[in-house]
């Protein structure tokens, strides 16, 4: 999870059983994608950017509220556990949460993510 103003970017990283990858090399990955906007379906205007077997970018527009020089996003449950789950600040720390439910309340500095954009 990467905070991008107002908006979310979203990198997923899966791997899938060989039925599932003998199909997705066929058919593409447009087959997937519902299932991977699902995972963070209690978010809106989530959005695929990029698909491939085992790597797809979304984003999440209108995510952040701001308020006060901050960006602000509230946790939102997942429809499915995830094993790791990282968030990437625009500074370059990363912070890691171990078998989530829910991806993590956070808050992110307006100056932040100009520098980060430089």
């Amino acid at each position: 999870m990467i905070p991008d103003g107002e908006d979310l970017r979203l990198q997923v990283n899966y791997t899938l059983e060989p039925f599932a990858k003998l199909y997705v090399l066929a058919l593409g990955c447009r087959h997937i994608e519902p299932e991977l906007i699902r995972l963070f379906s209690s978010y809106q205007n989530v959005k695929t950017v990029k698909a491939k077997p085992t790597t797809a970018t979304l984003v999440v527009e209108s995510a952040g509220t701001y308020l006060d020089g901050y960006y602000l996003y509230d946790a939102k449950p997942l429809s499915a556990p995830v094993s790791r789950f990282t968030v990437v600040y625009p500074e370059g720390v990363t912070r890691t949460f171990i078998n989530v439910t829910a991806t993590p309340s956070i808050f992110v500095e307006k100056n932040a993510l100009r520098m980060a954009a430089r």
